[in-house]
């Protein structure tokens, strides 16, 4: 790695760290408490909504972690990626937080049916997390991977948009959405910080894989490739903070 390089590497992992540290703060006391369900056919249909969800997300995670994938980087090199490494991709990392959402909320379930408070409230923190990074993974494919692979790679739509594909990039959406209007769920305005500090930390991710493999996943955030890299990052948490307050908007009635 040249010197110039490695300072760039650095400073840009020590700017993000710093801005993942300062919103992680942010705001905590500002999470509403967990709801308490009343039994009505609404709960029952939240409770056996949830009970459906959490064996579809295990199995997505599992055939993640079994499967392989050979990924080709932008400098000639290639990784292949199997167990863990495979939620390194943001979409696969924001599946795997799908999931401990719930697993976590299911024992929260429980946790109330037998007259316990159930979890701590960084659950509902989680949950805005999962919506939001879910609707900005689905847009970014829509309107950017999936044109992109039309003009440049059209032998690459069979997979893209075969059935695993769309699982991974719409169907948490829909999972999460039903679970908004059941329970109840709202996503605050105020808690965007929330979303630009799994933005940072994914970055900083990012990078550091990248100096570890020589991969990047997307190529417009591959900054020795692309000048104009920077402003990838900076849409990362724009359009992360746009989809933050269109998602607050979506459940503006569950307040």
């Amino acid at each position: 790695m040249k010197p110039n390089s490695n300072f760039r590497f650095k400073a840009i992992i020590g700017l993000v760290s710093a801005l993942n540290t300062g919103s992680i703060a942010c705001f905590w006391d500002d999470v509403p408490p967990m709801p308490q369900y009343p039994m009505n056919p609404i709960t029952m249909s939240l409770a056996f909504h949830r009970i459906l969800c959490w064996p579809f997300t295990m199995f997505i995670c599992w055939s993640l972690y079994t499967s392989e994938d050979v990924v080709h980087g932008n400098h000639g090199n290639q990784v292949k990626m199997t167990g863990v490494y495979r939620f390194t991709k943001f979409t696969c990392c924001s599946w795997g937080l799908n999931t401990l959402y719930f697993n976590l909320i299911l024992v929260h379930s429980a946790a109330v049916c037998f007259g316990f408070d159930g979890i701590p409230v960084f659950v509902h923190v989680l949950f805005e997390v999962c919506l939001t990074s879910g609707f900005l993974v689905s847009l970014v494919f829509h309107f950017i991977l999936v044109p992109i692979a039309r003009k440049k790679a059209p032998e690459r739509l069979p997979k893209l948009l075969g059935w695993r594909s769309m699982c991974l990039h719409c169907a948490n959406i829909i999972m999460l959405v039903i679970e908004a209007f059941l329970a109840g769920w709202h996503v605050v305005p105020r808690h965007w910080l929330y979303g630009l500090a799994y933005c940072n930390a994914y970055l900083v991710f990012t990078i550091w894989w990248f100096h570890q493999n020589g991969i990047f996943y997307y190529f417009f955030m591959d900054y020795k490739r692309f000048k104009w890299a920077p402003l990838a990052y900076i849409f990362l948490f724009v359009g992360h903070a746009a989809v933050w307050f269109l998602c607050s908007q979506l459940t503006i009635y569950n307040r």
